[in-house]
């Protein structure tokens, strides 16, 4: 027998309307986007950037527009950051005290020496080796980071990469490299159009093929392979660690959350602001304020030699399509003749900006062609140019109907955009007017009349 519960019950609201919740995580039930998307960093509905506009994946630096270091760019282990200036063929190595890249001794130079480079492009490190691609000489030589010595020359078997010249010995051009989470390393060959995959002991495994004339290269968490092409400005290929096709990708804000976070912004240009890495520690600061350093220097901003420079251009902001439309898929009530109580957006609206919300109610299913006639009779019509509090509301002017549609109207003035992070359609109406007499709602206009007026106390009342 449980005990006897004496306290008094919470008290609140009868008869409380249930909701219908559209978000990126249970879904947006989109039945149509037109020039709005699904924005994978804020999660959020926003219109479309124009295409060519903001940053794009395939900038010269190979930073895959700031996703990850540029391509001559490796970061340590232990968080020590390493550049190879292509011009003087120096390996350099930042000095967070003194703010400024230092060249490594004896290594690099022109020439086929152990440590000698020819025409080198990507860089990077991975269980305690550094891998220079020396494109001119044919090959990925690897260094141990300690005392950056020779650990060997890798290349795939002739029968992967066989020069259609018989008087060429070797004809594949290492461009850039990237490692996956079980330590293989794949190496882009734009002389062979294809990506050879080494296993970590440097083993050759494939050539995977079709990409063309293979450049930049790159690698997310989920070991999704990003491969650059020559000619192709704007988008990269997207495939898996065996080569096979899975998307193209032409944003990189829309491919951020799959990155991890870099400590240092790398903009357009490809320069590096590596004021955040300098003099970290209260020992580093007290050390560099002894010393007398130039401005350039100061601002810890440098480009891929690793030269001071005395500014980073700003990166454009992208540019938004001025009008884009949501169409929602069917919202089923479950009941006979539902009267839909209001809808609630979440998110954000910059100043020029609007949302025009607009609703349409059936007692019979609709195709999603039907409900996108321009004929069909949408009601509510409420718009939005402010969201106060991260929140806006509007009642449903619809009539009675089991299912619901719902289309959000996007209007912006290129250089912002409304940002709905989710939306929540409360039904069925239930209002304060049963507690009236019932000449309140004799005549259809008054009743719906007075069932939004009411419903301005019935809001405060149920929150």
């Amino acid at each position: 027998m449980s005990a006897p519960n004496f306290l008094p019950p919470i008290p609140q609201p009868p008869h409380d309307p249930t909701s219908w919740l559209l978000d990126a995580r249970v879904g947006w039930r989109d039945a149509e986007l037109i020039r709005v998307e699904k924005n994978l960093v804020s999660r959020s509905l926003a219109l479309a950037p124009l295409p060519g506009s903001g940053r794009s994946l395939m900038e010269p630096s190979g930073s895959f527009g700031g996703l990850t270091l540029p391509a001559n760019v490796a970061l340590g282990p232990d968080g020590s950051l390493y550049l190879l200036n292509a011009k003087t063929l120096e390996l350099k190595r930042f000095d967070p005290c003194e703010c400024s890249f230092k060249t490594v001794p004896c290594f690099g130079g022109e020439g086929d020496g152990a440590r000698q480079l020819r025409t080198p492009n990507g860089i990077g490190i991975c269980s305690g080796n550094l891998f220079v691609c020396d494109t001119g000489n044919h090959r990925l030589s690897v260094f141990s980071l300690h005392g950056f010595a020779l650990r060997g020359h890798w290349r795939p078997p002739v029968s992967a990469h066989r020069p259609p010249d018989p008087k060429v010995i070797d004809s594949w051009e290492p461009y850039d490299i990237a490692v996956d989470g079980r330590g293989r390393v794949f190496v882009s060959d734009g002389a062979n159009g294809c990506l050879h995959r080494f296993n970590p002991i440097g083993q050759w495994e494939a050539c995977l093929p079709g990409f063309g004339k293979a450049t930049f290269l790159a690698i997310d968490c989920r070991d999704r392979l990003y491969v650059g092409v020559e000619g192709v400005k704007q988008s990269v290929r997207v495939v898996d660690t065996d080569g096979k096709g899975m998307e193209t990708a032409n944003r990189p804000e829309a491919l951020a959350p799959l990155f991890p976070r870099l400590p240092f912004v790398v903009d357009a240009q490809g320069n590096l602001h590596l004021g955040p890495l300098c003099s970290q520690t209260e020992t580093d600061r007290e050390e560099c304020e002894t010393q007398s350093l130039p401005a350039a220097l100061e601002r810890g901003v440098f480009d891929l030699s690793g030269d001071p420079v005395t500014s980073g251009p700003a990166s454009a902001p992208p540019a938004y399509q001025p009008q884009g439309f949501y169409y929602s898929g069917a919202l089923d009530s479950e009941i006979y003749r539902c009267q839909w109580h209001r809808i609630i957006l979440h998110g954000e609206m910059p100043p020029g900006s609007r949302v025009v919300v607009s609703t349409y109610t059936a007692e019979a299913l609709l195709t999603d062609e039907q409900v996108q006639m321009p004929n069909l009779p949408w009601e509510t019509r409420q718009s939005s140019n402010a969201m106060p509090a991260g929140q806006w509301d509007c009642l449903i002017r619809s009539g009675g109907g089991r299912y619901l549609w719902l289309r959000l109207d996007f209007t912006g003035n290129g250089k912002v955009t409304p940002a709905i992070d989710r939306i929540v359609i409360e039904f069925p109406r239930i209002s304060l007017r049963r507690y009236l007499p019932a000449v309140f709602g004799m005549e259809p206009v008054s009743a719906d009349f007075t069932d939004r007026f009411l419903s301005l106390f019935d809001t405060t009342l149920r929150s």
